[in-house]
């Protein structure tokens, strides 16, 4: 699962900025799946009995995920060179299509004030961080979920709870094309892996 926090300047600044977040996501037996519909008539009132509703469709899952998608692959053989974007969307994060090289942030001793990962340690372990500063800071950390708990708000633009491995986890599919619908939690157990993306402007600083 992932989600995006974009605190540029050109979305306001750092802030209140909502995460955007994984549209469909990956599920296990037992779980629970949200979505919103919106029943409307032209009389002003529904008779939700008289609603009926078709069988689900089933698909194949995509075997390309946010860990395996590979863009440069996707360039190189593309036809249409004004083409920008090539991940599924909804499955993907866009900026995995827009910056080009993703660099070791721990190796090349980047400065730590670009987030608070102090506020990671209650829920998460990092397993890795990677940054890009073509057009803004990005970067993209990789975490696993190791206890239970509730991250807020704050650190990531919405709200992520961690629930044990025997819990069933509760989450939202939105529409597609949509990147914020109900803005609810994403649920996580331990052990489930979580990529977060974030970016900022600013000048990179000398690091000590």
């Amino acid at each position: 699962v992932w989600a995006c926090k974009n605190d540029c300047i050109f979305n306001g600044g750092p802030g209140d900025n909502r995460a955007i977040t994984q549209g469909i996501v990956p599920i296990a037996g037992g779980d629970n799946l949200e979505f919103a519909l919106t029943f409307f008539s032209m009389k002003g009132l529904v008779d939700v009995d008289s609603i009926k509703w078709l069988p689900p469709l089933l698909e194949e899952t995509p075997a390309e995920n946010i860990m395996t998608y590979k863009p440069k692959a996707k360039r190189e053989i593309e036809v249409d060179k004004a083409r920008k974007v090539f991940a599924d969307l909804s499955r993907i994060c866009e900026l995995e299509d827009s910056e080009m090289e993703w660099r070791d942030f721990l190796c090349e001793r980047q400065p730590k004030s670009v987030f608070p990962f102090a506020d990671l340690d209650e829920c998460f372990k990092i397993k890795g961080v990677k940054y890009s500063n073509v057009d803004n800071y990005v970067l993209k950390i990789f975490l696993q979920a190791s206890k239970e708990g509730y991250t807020d708000f704050e650190t990531f633009g919405i709200g992520v709870r961690v629930v044990s491995r025997k819990d069933e986890c509760t989450n939202e599919v939105k529409k597609l094309g949509l990147w914020i619908e109900r803005h609810v939690d994403i649920e996580l157990r331990v052990g489930d892996l979580f990529v977060f993306y974030y970016a900022k402007s600013m000048e990179v600083e000398d690091s000590d």
